[in-house]
């Protein structure tokens, strides 16, 4: 009777530790995955920078993006890089800079988003330029 009481005991301790790992892993499965989201997203709010440079021949000084994930801010640090910022609805928040060094800038001029991509800007409150995707 008592090795019975001990037995039942120890199993659980044992599904306790089980359970609290478990959840412990899916926390960071799920981590992982917004993560992974963010990265995605930063990513292609690369992509799209530098093709709207390209396109325009113009640098653009700010610009925030909204994808699925969160709101993506893009920000002019100096004549070659650009800081990428998102903040996802979970309220985390990833950042990458990113260069542009391959482009000819003489060629360019450094604008606002609002005077070449009017067709693509969405006005929100303030002094923001916003292009959405």
């Amino acid at each position: 009777m008592l090795s019975t009481i001990f037995v039942l005991i120890l199993s659980g301790i044992m599904m306790q530790s089980i359970i609290k790992i478990s959840t412990h892993h899916i926390v960071q499965l799920n981590q992982i995955s917004r993560a992974y989201q963010a990265k995605t997203a930063l990513n292609l709010a690369e992509n799209i920078l530098k093709d709207e440079i390209i396109k325009e021949q113009a640098l653009i000084k700010k610009a925030e993006l909204s994808s699925s994930v969160g709101k993506i801010l893009v920000v002019k640090d100096s004549d070659e890089s650009y800081q990428l910022t998102i903040i996802t609805e979970t309220g985390e928040k990833f950042t990458k800079n990113i260069g542009v060094d391959y482009l000819d800038k003489s060629d360019f001029e450094s604008v606002d988003l609002e005077t070449n991509l009017s067709p693509l800007l969405e006005e929100e409150s303030g002094d923001e330029d916003i292009l959405t995707n």
